[in-house]
């Protein structure tokens, strides 16, 4: 389709002004009142990263979350403050304290950082959730600066509780002193 010369005696120059054709239509698409739709598959369910050690481990025990992929440090990374063999990362398995039998304790303040990295991924590979080893800039990019402790865990995000209605506003007595006014809440069922 060319457009009128403004000034017939120069050459056009409509190449350089925007075409509205239509676009071609993408493979497998239906057409609703003239206009073109892809087909899509639904949106992905929202993800929550959840980081740290306390938090990736109680995410891992609890069945309130369907945990997707679990990254952790790479041990024998270079920029790793404390690395350890490559025969040693293999493994990957957690040695049970002698004499207890229960194995690493979750919040334990004396285990090293590897052995809970240790611990989460092998309650990963039980639920059989992915494990990824990357390196420790890595997780700092993927935790925008924030503390990781050498582990991220994609997750499926909480649905959130709903509440039927706040009760009746309430005094809250101690010791037969008014301390403040309160809501009693009533959850859904």
């Amino acid at each position: 389709m060319s457009r009128p010369l403004l000034n017939p005696s120069k050459p056009s120059l409509s190449f350089l002004l925007p075409s509205f054709r239509s676009k071609p239509s993408l493979h497998n698409a239906t057409t609703h009142s003239s206009r073109s739709y892809a087909f899509r598959s639904p949106p992905p369910p929202p993800t929550d990263s959840l980081y740290g050690a306390s938090v990736v481990l109680a995410a891992l025990h609890s069945s309130k979350r369907r945990p997707k992929k679990l990254f952790v440090r790479l041990l024998d990374d270079p920029s790793s403050r404390k690395s350890k063999t490559s025969e040693e990362t293999k493994s990957w398995t957690v040695e049970k304290p002698s004499g207890s039998g229960t194995g690493l304790d979750l919040f334990d303040n004396d285990v090293a950082p590897s052995s809970l990295i240790e611990r989460a991924v092998q309650l990963a590979r039980k639920k059989g959730v992915e494990v990824k080893a990357v390196p420790l800039g890595k997780l700092d990019s993927m935790s925008g600066g924030r503390p990781h402790q050498g582990m991220i865990l994609q997750a499926n995000a909480l649905q959130p509780q709903q509440l039927g209605h706040l009760g009746p506003m309430i005094d809250i007595y101690e010791g037969g002193e008014h301390k403040s006014k309160g809501y009693s809440v009533n959850e859904t069922q």
